[in-house]
């Protein structure tokens, strides 16, 4: 083997190996968040495929959900009967997902000038 190839295995090998957890801590939020079901917005609809279309499983539509167009009405009436029956188990956003805290789970997309985007794992 090449000598300087064993000189920096050895030298690599004589610094101790420092491992720890990093813990951070993050800030406690005591913001009460309500769910999507009880402060529900008015959306901003997008068009869909030709095959779909919107239903609202509130009356002032709001809580849009997307069924296929080919439905009988018996079909569509049975669907949106059953998504209104469940509606509070649907997540809507992160607040309505139990278990999840938003203040954890936030997407941020940092804007620089002149900066190039990266993927942290």
């Amino acid at each position: 083997m090449d000598d300087a190839f064993v000189d920096v295995v050895m030298a690599l090998q004589a610094v101790p190996y420092k491992y720890g957890e990093v813990f951070h801590n993050l800030p406690i939020s005591h913001k009460k968040l309500l769910p999507f079901v009880l402060y529900a917005l008015v959306l901003e609809l997008k068009p869909l495929p030709d095959h779909l279309k919107y239903m609202f499983l509130d009356e002032n539509n709001t809580l849009p959900v997307i069924i296929v167009k080919n439905l009988t009405d018996v079909q569509e009436e049975r669907l949106v009967r059953v998504l209104r029956g469940h509606k509070i188990a649907i997540g809507w956003t992160l607040v309505d997902i139990k278990g999840i805290s938003p203040s954890m789970c936030m997407h941020r997309i940092l804007l620089e000038e002149n900066r190039k985007p990266t993927r942290e794992m």
